[in-house]
């Protein structure tokens, strides 16, 4: 966690102690009194960076200012009469090109670091790096300063607490082939080759899940929020004459009997394990959570697999399936369809009371037929432009000369779109190393995989697929803004963080509505706090739980004198007046929402002591309007880039193993919402009271009790 992370951990129930994070979101918690700036380069780059010199004294005035520049450029810094103090250091050169011609092995480098360390000697409020070039950064490691700023990112330079990302990595195209890079890629984990057996076929499953359904919704869990259908636990190809349907999970078909190992391929009457605990041959494709010791979950309503087995000319074949459905006491059974390579096999349902159940249905011969084999490399990315893919694959024996099977090679994006294709069937399965697909990579953020499909039987004792070999033109750096834009946009952003105005939007106050003013007016003479509240967001990931923000309601009015305003949309109005319901309908909770228009909610929130709310619009006019804001933030995306700022703005976040995860929808969260199940009303309101004026702050906390079935409700 970064200098700007305050780790708080306190107990909320019984002896659970919860850790969460209290982001400031301005740095500007302390006044900056004292200026480090480093511009160590040369007489052109100070000039240039003047005009953010200039800008950073007018911000702060009465700061003390210390430069460390280049000795040919002393006297320049001491005549614009910006500093306080001038300090030199001949990091390089006075020419730059004899610049270029400095032998910097690490000798040097550290010999430097102590150089510079010596002579920034002192303590700093703020430390900056104003040259473009990355070469001085790690210069700023050297300086006792609270906070570092400079051009580049995090991941490079983590010692950085406010970072301004470059173009460095802005690039244009070359011709293909002109010192063309070269990658290789993989078709597994392992590294290791690929082989298709003569008779191996990939059976495709579908699953159609009929209502799936949360743990917390059928009273199994109160944490997981994954919507589940029917879990996978084992799987088997027999031959034996078995009758078809559901049976007790102890059918004697599980009978482990000794089978002829296939390479990559499950072979007849070999189980297939879908535990965590077996690497396996098959590919969960869509709809599946992580593998767990049991095996794996579907989860929503769509889930698909492919299985590698080795059928040859086997006739009568059944799938056998051990499957778990997703039961409870609010959920008696689960029903799902199966379907093999798109054709419907089965409509099953599986009961509470009968748990695990053995599913047998017959394989019919079409669909083994028409099943081909699929093998999908490593993902792997590459610039914009032009690209070239070669799979290195392998035919062992006679190839089919006869036009009936094929291979297929296709470069695929993250979508699924098909970017590029090659068909080898008939003679040309001679030539089968010559497999190159070309393609246009128009969205470099899209990762990209090799697929193979193998139609019938290309060769008679089979082939092996080793590995793909990329080739894409080279990058060149092509700059977007001029070297003065950087160290200005510098400047700016640091007069932003850490020296603004209260209130960053300077919004008109326009009238609120006669009634609405009388009541706040009345609340005011009261001797009440005003707290506005938003329960609503954009996205499902994004909010707190409903009941949650009820259960605070309650809390406060219970802790404070106070009058709490639900604000929003139209739509957030019913569950406005939920929570009023839910909390014996005091007059001190207002429901507001639909009733202003944005300007009048500004103008309310301008007379709020405190404002509570997801990430969302509203967050954002009150951080940015002054007012003091508790943001309950989500761990999905980092609140340093996306939460709202401001002198008094602070975000409330988890720290979950699993956080920034950038998921878009909470049906793609695969463990339980913690990151926001877990921030309990409790650790709210003890952050809430001390954000308010201090003799609301001395309320106490025990006063705040809710009554024992909500309580209940919460949590179970």
């Amino acid at each position: 966690m970064s200098k700007l992370a305050f780790a708080f951990a306190f107990a909320c129930t019984g002896e659970i102690v919860e850790k969460w994070a209290l982001i400031p979101q301005a740095i500007f918690a302390q006044p900056v009194r004292s200026i480090i700036l480093v511009k160590l380069d040369h007489v052109g780059d100070f000039f240039i960076a003047l005009p953010a010199f200039r800008r950073i004294r007018d911000a702060f005035p009465d700061a003390r200012i210390t430069l460390v520049c280049g000795p040919w450029n002393e006297q320049l810094a001491r005549d614009v009469r910006l500093f306080n103090e001038v300090r030199t250091l001949s990091f390089f050169r006075e020419q730059t090109r004899e610049t270029f011609q400095q032998t910097r092995d690490l000798g040097w480098t550290v010999s430097m670091h102590e150089r510079f360390a010596t002579i920034a000697a002192g303590s700093y409020d703020l430390a900056v790096d104003l040259r473009y070039d990355t070469d001085t950064r790690r210069l700023l490691t050297m300086i006792d300063a609270r906070y570092r700023a400079g051009i580049g990112d995090f991941a490079e330079f983590p010692f950085l607490d406010l970072a301004v990302p470059s173009d460095r990595y802005e690039v244009r195209k070359v011709p293909l082939g002109v010192d063309a890079t070269r990658l290789d890629v993989n078709f597994n984990s392992r590294g290791a080759p690929v082989h298709v057996e003569p008779g191996r076929k990939d059976l495709r499953l579908e699953f159609a899940i009929e209502d799936p359904s949360s743990p917390i919704e059928i009273g199994t869990s109160s944490t997981d929020a994954r919507q589940l259908g029917v879990g996978l636990i084992r799987g088997k190809i027999t031959r034996k004459s078995i009758a078809t349907g559901l049976f007790p999970s102890g059918h004697p078909v599980w009978k482990d009997e000794p089978v002829t190992p296939i390479n990559d391929t499950y072979g007849i009457e070999e189980t297939i394990d879908f535990s965590n605990q077996s690497p396996g041959y098959f590919t969960l494709q869509d709809g599946w959570s992580h593998r767990e010791p049991f095996g794996v979950w579907s989860v929503g309503r769509a889930s698909s697999l492919r299985i590698p087995i080795a059928v040859g000319l086997h006739r009568g074949l059944r799938l056998c399936l051990l499957l778990r459905g997703h039961t409870g006491p609010a959920k008696p059974r689960q029903s799902f369809v199966l379907s093999c390579a798109g054709r419907k096999s089965s409509r099953a349902t599986i009961d509470r009371s009968k748990s695990e159940r053995t599913l047998v249905l017959p394989l019919q011969d079409a669909v083994l037929d028409e099943a081909c084999v699929e093998i999908v490399s490593e993902e792997f990315f590459v610039a914009q432009g032009d690209c070239t893919v070669l799979t290195m694959v392998e035919g062992f024996g006679k190839p089919d000369v006869s036009g009936a099977s094929s291979v297929i090679f296709e470069a695929v994006n993250g979508f699924g779109r098909v970017l590029g294709r090659r068909t080898m069937s008939g003679i040309l399965l001679r030539a089968i190393g010559a497999n190159e697909v070309s393609f246009f990579q128009s969205d470099p953020g899209l990762g990209v995989r090799v697929r193979v499909q193998v139609i019938g039987s290309p060769f008679s004792a089979g082939m092996t697929c080793k590995s793909v070999r990329v080739m894409s033109s080279p990058n060149k750096y092509a700059p977007t803004i001029h070297q003065l834009d950087w160290s200005s946009l510098v400047a700016d952003i640091l007069v932003r963080r850490f020296a603004p105005p209260a209130d960053l939007l300077g919004l008109p106050r326009h009238p609120l509505p006669p009634a609405m003013q009388q009541e706040l007016d009345e609340h005011r003479r009261a001797g009440r706090r005003i707290i506005v509240m938003a329960t609503g967001a954009g996205k499902d990931v994004t909010m707190w739980p409903f009941q949650y923000y009820s259960a605070l309601v309650g809390m406060l009015v219970g802790a404070l004198p106070c009058a709490v305003y639900l604000s929003g949309s139209t739509r957030e109005g019913q569950d406005a007046q939920r929570i009023i319901a839910e909390n014996g309908s005091w007059a001190s909770i207002v429901n507001i929402c639909g009733s202003t228009s944005l300007m009048q909610l500004s103008t309310l929130l301008k007379s709020a002591d405190l404002f509570i709310g997801n990430s969302s619009g509203t967050a954002h006019l009150s951080a940015m309007s002054g007012v003091p804001t508790l943001t309950l933030q989500s761990a999905t995306n980092h609140s340093h880039q996306w939460g709202p700022i401001g002198v008094r703005a602070f975000c409330m976040s988890l720290d979950v193993p699993c956080g920034r995860c950038h998921i878009i929808d909470l049906s793609q969260c695969s463990h339980g919402f913690r990151c926001m199940l877990d921030l309990t009303p409790e650790m709210v309101l003890r952050q809430a009271l001390s954000m308010l004026p201090v003799q609301s702050a001395q309320a106490s906390v025990s006063n705040a009790s809710v009554e024992k079935e909500k309580h209940v409700e919460l949590y179970n």
